[in-house]
């Protein structure tokens, strides 16, 4: 939302490094017509950034048609776009009204500006501060809490305070807080700088602010989704420790969990990002049915079967994740270089997330992002657009541990996984089944311990005992052969 109302040359040339340090060579045509400017318009900007981040570059090049750049692997697209946002004076203005200096001749002397482009910058910072409600009409000041935290994140992420302005102890806590919390909820993996950065100043901004201005109490919602999470007892257990002479309530550890959920981590495991996917899946997916509605919203609109796709659902418990407290429009995303057919895809996503979001919050006023959009779009284009047959899953219902322990593995053993999926809950009763199982093509295993009579008569569900279990298994093999068409 910020970017609307950063200067529109400066935000030109960080979308166009973003997309140059992704792509390397770029139409130049191509940038401008998604850009909406004219083909010159994009050859000066070029020239511009040449020239701004000539420290970064390696080596570029201009053609009749192309633009080429190669930037230095020491750095990262953060550095590089902190650089382009350090030019901009809306972002230095909103830094001065967030630390109360909002006299348009403090602005005409410290940006070097006329009294008019003063007054136009002040409209512009109270018109956006104004928008996400953190201004009221009469232009003082609105009492929400995290929404300001967030804003002063949307600001500080693009433009750092000075070090001067900084509380060096509690920058120095903050430091050691996030980088003892990534080495225990990470492994110690590479921190990516970006989500470094932004996770650091929200704990700066929670110690700083909490004894003066604390986070109000939290929707039971809230509690229960990021209050049973492992980030949150991890963030918890390491503000005891290392923040121990500072007493942060839950609801600002509930603010700190939900900045860390939309955090990318550097895994070196893959087996480890599954391991977080599956326990992601359960508390976002398997526990809400309102995102399983939006699941098979998406289903029916691209006739392709999603559920326990793992490259559409992670990015999918991500976008929910950004979803609270509107954390997502003021994230610092990536500008991702979307192809056409990409771009006419972000439209049909954001016409599905709005359709459920009319079905499942019609009272609560929220606009999705076009950048948390684009991020989706990228993440997910390839498991919408290439249409795999549907898997057919296997639910299992089980005695004890031991037993679905022995019925999964009989199954992995037998079954080919390019078809068929086994569902990763364990179920104890055919109750307990998911409401959705019907809307896809399933198989339910099921011990003879807790069949009941009620449930013997339940379509697709087939016995399986420790004494039979070799005949038990080849009708259930039987039945897989059926594959989906």
């Amino acid at each position: 939302m910020i970017e609307q109302y950063i200067e529109k040359e400066i935000m030109r040339q960080v979308k166009l490094t973003e997309y140059l340090y992704e792509c390397k060579k770029l139409s130049i045509t191509d940038v401008a017509q998604r850009l909406e400017v004219s083909f010159n318009t994009i050859k000066r900007d070029f020239q511009k950034l040449i020239l701004q981040l000539e420290d970064y570059i390696t080596d570029y090049e201009i053609t009749k048609t192309h633009m080429i750049v190669w930037f230095d692997s020491n750095y990262t697209r953060y550095d590089l776009i902190k650089d382009i946002y350090s030019y901009s004076k809306f972002l230095n203005v909103c830094l001065r009204y967030l630390n109360g200096e909002s006299d348009y001749l403090d602005i005409v002397e410290n940006e070097f500006v006329s009294v008019t482009k003063a007054f136009q910058l002040k409209k512009s910072v109270e018109k956006y501060f104004m928008e996400i409600g953190i201004l009221d009409e009469n232009k003082e000041w609105v009492g929400n809490e995290s929404i300001l935290r967030l804003v002063s994140l949307t600001v500080l992420a693009r433009q750092p305070l000075d070090d001067r302005e900084i509380d060096k102890t509690h920058m120095q806590l903050s430091q050691e807080f996030v980088e003892k919390l990534f080495s225990d909820l990470s492994n110690s993996y590479p921190i990516n700088k970006r989500e470094y950065a932004f996770l650091t100043l929200a704990v700066y901004l929670t110690i700083s602010r909490h004894k003066d201005h604390p986070m109000h109490v939290q929707p039971q919602s809230v509690k229960y989704n990021l209050g049973e999470s492992l980030a949150f007892k991890k963030i918890q257990a390491n503000a005891e420790l290392i923040l121990k002479d500072i007493d942060l309530d839950d609801n600002e550890l509930f603010f700190l969990t939900s900045i860390y959920k939309n955090i990318s981590l550097n895994s070196d495991s893959f087996m480890t990002i599954q391991m977080n996917y599956r326990y992601e899946r359960m508390n976002v997916i398997e526990n809400n049915p309102d995102i399983q509605t939006l699941i098979f919203q998406f289903e029916e609109e691209f006739q392709n079967s999603l559920f326990h796709q793992m490259i559409f659902e992670r990015p999918l418990i991500t976008f929910c994740y950004s979803t609270w407290n509107n954390v997502q429009n003021f994230l610092l995303y990536r500008h991702h270089y979307l192809n056409s057919k990409q771009l006419q895809l972000k439209k049909t996503i954001k016409k599905v997330f709005q359709q459920w979001k009319d079905q499942v919050w019609p009272e609560i006023s929220f606009t999705f992002n076009d950048l948390a959009i684009e991020w989706f779009t990228s993440q997910v284009a390839s498991s919408l657009v290439f249409k795999e047959k549907q898997k057919r899953v296997f639910f299992i219902v089980a005695e004890s541990e031991e037993s679905h322990i022995l019925y999964r593995e009989i199954l992995n053993h037998w079954l080919n996984l390019d078809y068929n999926t086994i569902d990763s809950y364990l179920y104890y009763s055919v109750e307990e089944l998911p409401a959705y199982i019907n809307r896809n093509p399933h198989i339910i295993v099921c011990d003879r311990s807790v069949l009941t009579p009620s449930a013997a008569d339940t379509p697709n569900l087939f016995p399986i005992s420790r004494f039979s279990i070799r005949e038990d298994l080849k009708v259930i093999l039987s039945e897989s052969l059926n594959l989906v068409k």
